[in-house]
């Protein structure tokens, strides 16, 4: 953060709380390069930090309240004098800060409240996991201030995850908080889920030549549940064809020699949907590979393979029951065109989709043109820049 962005947020936390900040405290979103619907059945993901992030300043208090106040969405007070989950404060800021105080309280730790001042640049409902980002910082306040900074990273995104479940009453997997407590280019793999592997991968885009750019194309997010939980139910449903729980226990060979039967069993979709799995969590294995080895020629054409997978196979770009809204698809169609069809770059759907964002990996020889395509369609804060942040939660203390 800018030097007078962050005197600003100094400022703005006096005129509030009556009383200097202790540190200057951010948590970032995160981009999914590849491994689009793996995680639910198991498999391999490739996540990536970025520069927009929640920001604020924080101090300590002598009591047991967090007073939390936020541009976004104005003023939160939780008394931590219970840390007990509580049904009618499911879905609010609230659940989550007294989630993570009892988790952090269950690792030893005794805590106090904080007083705290945010904003955040992460576009709500984008698919940058601003969620997960709120709880990564909520975390990090607590550890920098009552813990000596002794969460670590791993702790950090299981105690996220397990206050998203249990607290904010959002069943959830743990790609996001892993995403944005570790920081940089993660490679994770959820075959054994409860203790997940993730590897760090030092990369920047930029010295390849190319910027990330993420597009929010702003379609309605309504009546998506069941669009994203059928992906899951039929890929599920496929495994318990061959007595397993995810599509990772599954021997693919096997899947394969048993098509016939599971098309009169199942869907076709079912079919094709589980054929994006196996294919997608190889894609996330070998992009790992090639961010590790700086083979960016790698990279653009698994995300573009990705992708395509996405539109042909899994077939997350628009809504079942609405098949006339297709934002997704004028938007990548139109990238497309922008990019010469792969001569400046390569685009994909992102995240969860259906609506949200679209990915793009656009060559610097191309990136005025391309934002200004974007945004003429899309709007001028709808399209944005994006470099990949190399670490998670940070506090500076002032």
């Amino acid at each position: 953060m800018h030097p007078t962005d962050t005197e600003r947020l100094q400022v703005l936390f006096q005129d509030l709380f009556s009383s200097k900040p202790e540190a200057i405290v951010s948590a970032p979103g995160r981009i999914e390069i590849c491994g689009n619907h793996t995680d639910h059945q198991n498999g391999c993901a490739v996540t990536g930090t970025i520069d927009l992030d929640i920001c604020g300043a924080a101090g300590r208090r002598n009591d047991l309240n967090v007073r939390l106040v936020s541009r976004e969405y104005g003023e939160v007070i939780c008394d931590l004098s219970s840390l007990d989950p509580d049904p009618s404060e499911f879905g609010t800021s609230v659940s989550i800060i007294r989630g993570t105080a009892s988790r952090i309280t269950s690792l030893g730790y005794e805590l106090k409240g904080f007083d705290a001042y945010i904003e955040s640049s992460i576009p709500m409902g984008s698919g940058l996991s601003s969620s997960a980002a709120f709880e990564i910082l909520i975390t990090g306040i607590f550890s920098h201030f009552y813990c000596n900074d002794r969460i670590t990273n791993k702790e950090a995104a299981q105690l996220s995850y397990e206050v998203e479940n249990k607290f904010f009453g959002k069943p959830s997997g743990k790609l996001d908080q892993i995403a944005c407590s570790y920081g940089g280019i993660c490679a994770i793999d959820f075959r054994n889920v409860e203790t997940p592997s993730v590897t760090s991968v030092s990369f920047d885009a930029a010295s390849h030549g190319y910027s990330v750019v993420i597009v929010n194309v702003n379609a309605d997010h309504a009546n998506l549940t069941g669009e994203y939980a059928s992906i899951r139910k039929e890929m599920n449903e496929i495994a318990g064809f061959f007595g397993k729980d995810v599509l990772r226990e599954v021997d693919e060979d096997s899947f394969y020699k048993a098509i016939p039967e599971l098309r009169k069993r199942f869907s076709d979709r079912h079919v094709i949907r589980a054929h994006h799995f196996f294919e997608e969590n190889r894609r996330a294995m070998d992009i790992r590979k090639c961010f590790e080895e700086n083979d960016m020629d790698g990279i653009l054409k698994i995300v573009y393979e990705s992708g395509r997978s996405s539109i042909q196979n899994l077939q997350n770009i628009y809504p079942s029951f609405s098949p006339s809204s297709q934002a997704i698809t004028v938007a990548l169609a139109i990238s497309e065109k922008l990019l010469e069809h792969g001569r400046y770059g390569v685009s994909r759907v992102h995240g969860g989709g259906f609506g949200g964002t679209i990915l793009s990996f656009v060559s610097h020889d191309r990136i005025e043109e391309y934002l200004k395509g974007m945004k003429d369609v899309f709007g001028e804060d709808n399209v944005i820049k994006l470099n990949i942040r190399p670490y998670g939660f940070a506090a500076r203390d002032l």
